[in-house]
């Protein structure tokens, strides 16, 4: 892919676009007008795609074309640049760009065999345009906070550490779930009447000394930024970060309350406490105003603003219409109603709370759920077994789902879900854990990429990963473990193999307990078909053929496989006794069978 990016008034509509096919572009061609600021964004936009590719472990080649759009000449003579290379492979980025040289552009790559590309930065997707029409899509891999920082060429000087904040989630409800109360706490301990406190607001005392409010009572508006981040977590932002320092250049800095961004577009959130006094309306909108006019013009902001009584709120109508105008929404109260919160949010940036539904139970879904559990988000579990399926839970249209590892047995018509899986013919998705931390934009240390190496490839994953026999074999016990297999189903495992037969170089055996893991770990390295009446599976070689005679049923999601193609099974209860041995027998045939 040669991507031909023209640059104009900025690069907000043009680094989507460059995210999304970074793995694909061979070639980076930046097209530019001989204008003073064009050419010193364009020079950005270079610095910042090497960044990217830095970031990324990805090479390619970067040049620049400078053009007079107001010359014919420099029309054509791109025209004849652009002619030296494989024209079927050209791909036009030219969003936002100049009309006359997009199309001029856009005909000769069109005529040539090329593509353009029109992003749609409203509901983050592009159409696809050739000679013969176009198609749209969405966009699949958007930006987080640190790649948009990236291409806009800002520095992240420093963030708050995430992970105490959640560590200390109680205490921080405790304290703001009543903002009357909290005003006249903040005073007492302004006065230092701490006895006052341990008196009348016992409760709280505990509270107060695990945030050290104690010894350090004028950061309750930094709390407050702690707490209203604990809210906002709760929405399926891509990213999201609090107490963000951003540099815009070596002048000019800003510390942001809250920082997220979701398909691309950047919101910020101003959280205050206060009243007329030290909270001046105005000022606090032309600041937002000013601050977002360095995110591209589809940003938004929240400012928050608690105030300690019902007294003329200080964002007058006027105030507020003024803030509307310039993507500012304002949450001026004195009682905070989380219902009202959420819905200004999920109204004013478009965006959902995310509640994750845990499929079977083993040590891959265990780790999951503790990453979850760290990251302070909502969940539900109901502790189900293999082959869980989504109807085990109930769906609405006001949340976004995140379902993992779930049969999708029920209609999902507009639904918000996403889902995460890498078995059947999800195969070549990374693990179910790997899917979570991508998506939760965190990276994953040892212990968990053992676990999601486990999950997806077994044993030999782990081996090629560099584990050792000591990791492995703590691995796979307390995946067994958390499969419930007990001591009593490792000794069945024992008995069973004592009784397994053999056929050319595949054993055949029939578990007497419906654990197999035990079995299969026995005998690891070898192919192995391990059956009971109402249940099979095999493990070993040439599973492609299996899936390929046994399609139809796992259509009807009565046979699966996964593994990276290291094992494949009939659904439990699916079919009955003879049924399955006809299975077992007819499976031995398949991979005994020759390949032509």
């Amino acid at each position: 892919m040669i991507l031909v990016t023209v640059v104009n008034k900025g690069i907000y509509d043009l680094s989507p676009i460059i995210f999304e096919f970074k793995d694909k572009i061979q070639e980076h061609i930046i097209v530019y007008d001989i204008d003073y600021k064009e050419k010193k964004l364009a020079k950005r936009l270079k610095n910042s795609i090497i960044k990217i590719n830095e970031k990324y472990n990805i090479s390619n080649k970067i040049s620049f074309i400078e053009v007079d759009e107001d010359k014919k000449v420099d029309m054509v003579n791109i025209q004849k640049k652009l002619s030296k290379l494989k024209p079927n492979r050209l791909y036009l980025n030219a969003t936002n760009s100049d009309i006359s040289l997009v199309v001029v552009l856009s005909g000769y790559i069109l005529n040539q065999g090329g593509k353009v590309i029109a992003y749609d930065k409203g509901d983050n997707s592009y159409n696809i345009i050739d000679k013969n029409g176009f198609e749209n899509y969405y966009i699949k891999d958007s930006m987080n906070l640190d790649d948009f920082l990236i291409f806009m060429d800002y520095n992240l000087i420093s963030e708050e550490d995430k992970e105490y904040i959640i560590s200390n989630r109680e205490s921080l409800f405790f304290l703001f779930q009543n903002f009357q109360d909290m005003f006249i706490i903040r005073t007492l301990l302004h006065n230092k009447q701490l006895n006052r406190i341990k008196t009348k607001y016992r409760a709280y005392y505990e509270h107060i000394q695990k945030l050290n409010l104690i010894n350090n009572p004028v950061c309750f508006g930094i709390l407050f930024e702690k707490f209203v981040y604990l809210k906002l977590i709760q929405f399926n932002f891509d990213d999201i970060k609090i107490g963000a320092i951003v540099e815009f250049n070596n002048e000019y800095s800003n510390e942001f309350d809250i920082l997220a961004i979701k398909d691309n577009h950047i919101y910020t959130i101003e959280c205050k406490i206060g009243g007329n006094i030290n909270i001046k309306p105005n000022d606090v909108i032309y600041k937002s105003d000013s601050l977002l006019e360095h995110f591209g013009y589809d940003s938004k902001s929240i400012i928050i603003n608690m105030q300690k009584d019902n007294q003329p709120l200080n964002f007058k109508a006027k105030i507020l219409k003024r803030a509307r105008s310039s993507n500012i929404e304002v949450y001026n109260e004195y009682k905070f109603n989380t219902s009202d919160f959420h819905n200004l949010v999920m109204e004013f940036f478009g965006v959902k709370s995310r509640i994750f539904l845990l499929g079977g139970i083993d040590l891959e879904m265990i780790e999951i759920k503790n990453i979850l559990d760290k990251k302070g988000l909502k969940y539900k579990n109901k502790n189900l077994s293999w082959g869980a399926k989504l109807s085990s839970y109930g769906l609405n249209h006001k949340y976004e789902f995140v379902g993992i590892e779930l049969i999708k047995d029920i209609d999902l018509d507009n639904i918000s879900y996403i889902d995460i899986d890498h078995h059947n013919e999800l195969q070549d998705r990374d693990s179910s854990i790997s899917q979570i931390a991508n998506l939760l934009n965190i990276k994953l240390n040892r212990y968990q990429k053992l676990v999601s190496l486990n999950d997806s490839g077994y044993i030999p994953a782990m081996i090629d990963f560099g584990a050792t026999i000591e990791e492995i074999e703590d691995i796979r016990k307390k995946d067994r473990y958390y499969q419930g297999v007990t001591s009593r189903d490792e000794e069945l495992a024992e008995e069973s193999i004592s009784q397994m037969q053999k056929k050319g170089d595949i054993y055949i055996i029939k578990s007497k307990s419906d654990k197999f893991s035990p079995i299969i770990d026995e005998l690891y390295g070898k192919n192995v078909i391990i059956y009971r009446d109402n249940e099979l599976n095999y493990y070993g070689r040439n599973i492609k053929r299996l899936v390929k005679n046994y399609q139809d049923l796992i259509d009807k999601a009565e046979a699966y496989y996964g593994g990276n193609y290291g094992f494949f099974g009939i659904a439990k209860d699916k079919f009955s006794k003879n049924e399955i041995y006809n299975i077992r027998d007819n499976i031995i045939k398949i991979l005994q069978k020759k390949s032509n």
